[in-house]
């Protein structure tokens, strides 16, 4: 029988807390309604996402008993604002885009010059490679190195010439 009492305490407590906070909250709407444009709007930019859809249920709760077309009102403004919202999205999303292509091409023509030139290093070594060997300053040819195992007339094993 306690925890019944107790219980109903409890839920008649907790009832009038919540009229008590919902009518202070309908005051915060009435207030914010009295407000003049330049004061509301300065107000409204500085609430939360949150704050600002309790506040416009409670404007549309305290709107309803004059005006029974306000819900479809609000519903209307507020379909019109997400097609607004969604526009300046999609233009965000095209210049993103056109971000992206650009830096596509101008990185595609990097890419392509580091090739071109490439190429052309490689075709001058090769053309280099395929030349007569250098004759040097005793007469005699000098021979250019590939890579392949030294001769035993052209050097040795500190990499000096051996005279002849």
């Amino acid at each position: 029988m306690r925890i019944l009492t107790i219980s109903l305490l409890l839920l008649f407590t907790s009832v009038h807390l919540s009229a008590q906070s919902r009518e202070e909250a309908l005051s915060e709407a009435r207030a914010f309604l009295k407000k003049d444009r330049a004061a509301a709007t300065e107000y409204a930019s500085h609430l939360s996402g949150e704050q600002a859809r309790a506040l416009a249920d409670q404007i549309l709760f305290i709107s309803r008993p004059g005006h029974p077309q306000i819900d479809h009102l609000n519903y209307l403004l507020s379909h019109l604002a997400q097609i607004s919202a969604n526009e300046t999205g999609q233009k965000r999303l095209n210049n993103l885009l056109l971000v992206i292509v650009l830096t596509l091409v101008l990185f595609s023509c990097f890419l392509a010059f580091v090739l071109l030139d490439q190429r052309k290093i490689i075709r001058a070594l090769n053309a280099s490679m395929e030349r007569p060997p250098i004759p040097s300053s005793t007469g005699q040819l000098a021979t250019r190195d590939t890579g392949s195992t030294p001769s035993r007339k052209s050097t040795s094993r500190k990499g000096t010439r051996r005279k002849s």
